[in-house]
Formats: structure tokens, C-alpha cells, sequence
């Protein structure tokens, strides 16, 4: 099967597009869908980074930063401006690896997204003021010390969550420095639930009402949406649009599981779970799925339904990076 992802096909063209931190960037066009796929497949082993290595010229390249350590602070520098301090140097690294991505960053924005980055996978408990490691839909541990939690979540991750190989390397994480504040997004109008999945809410009070919208998967993306309902000064057009897409995003996937980067179709029926098929591209995946709902669920036309599918001509509507999917 092809593989299409971050291709979309636009105007008889093949257009390289791709979110990173809440930035929609293109990568080119190409009239040839393998010369696209060539050039994002040598995008993904250099972290999606503009280079005369990944085939741009100066100036479409991106900036390239540096850190320097003065006394026991850290600052980020390019040719032309310079961030800081930092006390931490993970943390430092950590906006040195977003900032390229930004052709006019503004630091405040970088440095919001950075603690995010910094704090991935840790969550805090208000009720018993406990932080907690989550990965994978796994709770693995708490502690009432962030330092403490921090340290263990860099062991499970290094590790892959191997706990027998943690407790035989438990001193081998370098400690932290001086850490940056744990984010807290109860002002932001986005709350966390406590459920894994689709866990973060947006909520707007409008005209002495409260207005909620999603769940979703990722502060990310809850925190993008945010910023283009703010844009649009929460109109109420907008908030019915981000709520349709919304609900048709989360209905579209339904019945498709992601299993080692394939997309298998599954139905719950009678105590158990009925398997159709298994593919490599998703939209081959929805194109099916939508044509067993047609049906009744026949599972015997799904060879009939995987023949007729044709990638140049199936027209998604939105695109299936976690960020971009209201963008159309």
C-alpha cells in the first residue's frame, strides 16, 4: 500500500504539509507522488528540518540555533537573536529544538510550548496534590516531588518502561537543574479530565453562559483550537463549525484501530470483536469502513470494497495530522 502520509493531493499536485508545534508548514509540491514521497520520507529522518541536507536552498532553510553556558545559565543563539537565561539546560535544549520551526518566533508562545515538551507524559492531581507518570494510556507511578517524578519519567523512557532494567540503572539520569514551573492551564479556558484519551476540554464563558467544546486528544491541539476561536473572537459560526468537525473527526475514526502503524477495522458485536481488514494507509481504511456501513457490515464484499478504492481519487476532507484536522 501507498503511503500517503503528510501528501496531500491538492490541485493535481502532491503538497508536503505538516503541524509541529501548532505550525501548519509546507514542504513543497511535486508533480510525481513517489518524488513526494522520497522527499517527506527524507523529512521524517531529519526531523522535518529545511536544510541544504533535506534539499532547500538558504533561504528557504531554517534558522539554526545554538546554546551557550555562561557561569551556570544557558542562552540560545542564532546569527541574529539571542534567548535568555535559562537555568535549566534541558529546558534550554528543549526551545532550541522548537524555535526553528517558527520563521518569527515569539518567545513567550515558544517557551509555553517548551514547559508543555518538558512535562510530556507527567499529569498533577489537585485533589491530592500528586503528580503522576502516563504513558501509554499507564499510569506508572506518582510522587508529591516533581523533581522526583521527573527523574522517574526520564527512567521509564529511557528504558521503555522496562521496570527491571530501571531498577539496575537508577543512576544513570542526569539530576535537573534549577526546573521551570509545572504548567498550569486552568486559565487558559483548557482543563484536563481525568480519562487518558480525548482528555482535554475547552471552556469559554459567553453571554453568562458556559460554553464547552471537544474532548481531545493533546493539550496541542485543544491549545490550537483555542487560538482559532480567539481569532475569530469565539463567534458563535465558529464554535458550530469547530463543533461539527469536531464531532465528525472523532465519529470518522470510529471502528479503526491503529495497531504498529496499521489501521485495522473492528466491530463489537455479540461479545466480541468482528475483524474486516487491516491496511497501511488510513483513508484506504475509512473507505472501506464507510462502504461496511453502506452495506450492513457484509464482510464479505471487503475484497469487492478494497479494489474499488483509488487513493488519486479518494477526497478526504480533512487531513489526519493531530493539529491541522479543522483546516480546510
Amino acid at each position: 500500500m501507498i503511503n500517503m502520509k503528510n501528501i496531500h493531493k491538492i490541485n493535481n499536485k502532491y503538497h508536503i504539509i505538516k503541524n509541529i508545534y501548532n505550525q501548519r508548514i509546507s514542504y513543497g509540491k511535486y508533480t510525481n507522488k513517489k518524488e513526494a514521497q522520497k522527499q517527506r520520507n527524507l523529512l521524517e529522518k531529519n526531523n522535518w528540518i529545511k536544510s541544504e541536507k533535506t534539499g532547500y536552498n538558504k533561504k528557504e532553510s531554517f534558522t539554526q540555533y545554538k546554546i551557550i553556558q555562561k557561569q551556570k545559565q544557558y542562552y540560545i543563539t542564532s546569527n541574529k537573536t539571542t534567548y535568555g537565561p535559562y537555568q535549566d539546560k534541558k529546558y534550554a535544549q528543549t526551545i532550541q529544538k522548537i524555535l526553528p520551526y517558527y520563521k518569527k518566533p515569539n518567545i513567550k508562545h515558544v517557551e509555553k510550548i517548551a514547559t508543555k515538551e518538558y512535562y510530556k507524559h507527567i499529569t498533577y492531581n489537585k485533589t491530592n496534590k500528586r503528580y503522576y507518570v502516563n504513558i501509554k494510556e499507564k499510569t506508572y507511578t506518582s510522587s508529591k516531588k516533581l523533581e522526583d517524578i521527573l527523574y522517574e519519567r526520564d527512567l521509564l523512557l529511557k528504558y521503555q518502561q522496562d521496570e527491571e532494567l530501571m531498577c539496575e540503572n537508577m543512576d544513570t539520569i542526569e539530576q535537573q537543574e534549577e526546573i521551570p514551573p509545572f504548567p498550569d492551564i486552568r486559565y487558559e479556558n483548557i482543563y484536563q479530565t481525568t480519562s487518558q484519551k480525548n482528555q482535554y476540554v475547552i471552556r469559554k464563558q459567553k453571554n453568562n453562559k458556559i460554553i464547552r467544546i471537544g474532548n481531545y486528544p493533546s493539550y496541542e491541539l485543544a491549545l490550537l483550537i483555542k487560538s482559532y476561536l480567539e481569532f475569530k473572537n469565539w463567534n458563535q459560526n465558529s464554535i458550530n463549525f469547530i463543533s461539527t468537525v469536531t464531532n465528525e473527526i472523532q465519529n470518522r475514526n470510529r471502528y479503526i484501530y491503529e495497531e504498529n502503524k496499521n489501521y485495522s477495522i473492528k466491530k463489537y458485536k455479540n461479545g466480541n470483536y468482528i475483524y474486516y481488514g487491516n491496511y497501511t494507509d488510513i483513508n484506504e481504511a475509512v473507505f472501506v469502513k464507510n462502504k461496511l456501513i453502506d452495506c450492513g457490515w457484509k464482510k464479505e464484499l471487503v475484497s469487492t470494497f478494497e479494489s474499488e478504492f483509488n487513493p488519486d481519487k479518494f477526497d478526504n476532507h480533512y487531513f489526519y495530522d493531530t493539529t491541522d484536522f479543522f483546516e480546510n
